[in-house]
């Protein structure tokens, strides 16, 4: 059809950025990844590549004080947390913690609230942790990053359920009142990612809270570069 004839050249005039994109962003994640413990397997995903890191603060959802210091890498499908080593020794500084896969999670825009500020929330069924950025401005990066990446999974998914779809009906006639074996993917509303985003009262500027002490980190990403 005509869609389909126009979506097959939008992939293919988009394959060469594409491709760069991914080139860069998997030799990234193997080069960040050799400062994590315990990480190897999160490479054995070929399709995988980093989108944007930087350091947060995990806070205590209940009390909304510091925790930890971690590491936050988000991948065109998931997004790993790394605790950072206080005494590391050589080119390893964190220590692999979880794994959400995107599909999983969603990622809630906190308001600033008094001492709490550039705050993220990040909620995976039935868990639900709580993120402190350095800055304002290291906060809108994060939003943006995920809500780019939600996109991006959305239409890739969406394109490979099309051409699933497409390959099934040329191999063989869909049974009369037959189910289609993807109907159930992705059902509901648990799983789905969500993204909610609202207006920063807060000017990007120094963090107060001390685990950002330290912050100069030289995996962070420029998003002004990416961008």
């Amino acid at each position: 059809s005509g869609s389909q004839n126009k979506r097959e050249n939008n992939v293919v005039s988009d394959s060469k950025q594409t491709r760069k994109d991914f080139e860069q962003g998997r030799q990234k994640l193997f080069q960040l990844l050799e400062k994590v413990e315990d990480c190897s397997h999160v490479m054995d995903v070929p399709t995988r590549y980093l989108l944007h890191n930087a350091d947060l603060v995990e806070m205590d959802i209940t009390e909304n004080t510091a925790l930890h210091r971690v590491h936050g890498y988000l991948t065109n499908d998931g997004f790993m947390v790394a605790t950072w080593l206080p005494n590391r020794r050589g080119p390893v500084r964190y220590k692999f913690s979880r794994f959400y896969e995107l599909d999983s999670l969603a990622v809630v825009n906190v308001r600033d609230l008094g001492g709490i500020k550039h705050t993220f929330k990040l909620l995976v069924f039935p868990e639900a942790r709580l993120f402190q950025c350095a800055n304002a401005e290291a906060k809108q990066a994060w939003m943006d990053a995920f809500e780019k990446a939600k996109n991006a999974k959305k239409e890739i998914d969406s394109t490979s359920s099309s051409a699933a779809v497409v390959a099934l009906q040329k191999q063989q006639p869909v049974a009369s009142g037959g189910k289609n074996p993807g109907s159930n993917r992705g059902g509901g509303h648990r799983g789905k990612p969500f993204l909610t985003k609202g207006d920063s009262t807060e000017s990007a500027g120094s963090s107060s809270n001390p685990f950002f002490n330290d912050a100069n980190s030289d995996d962070d990403d420029n998003m002004k570069q990416q961008q």
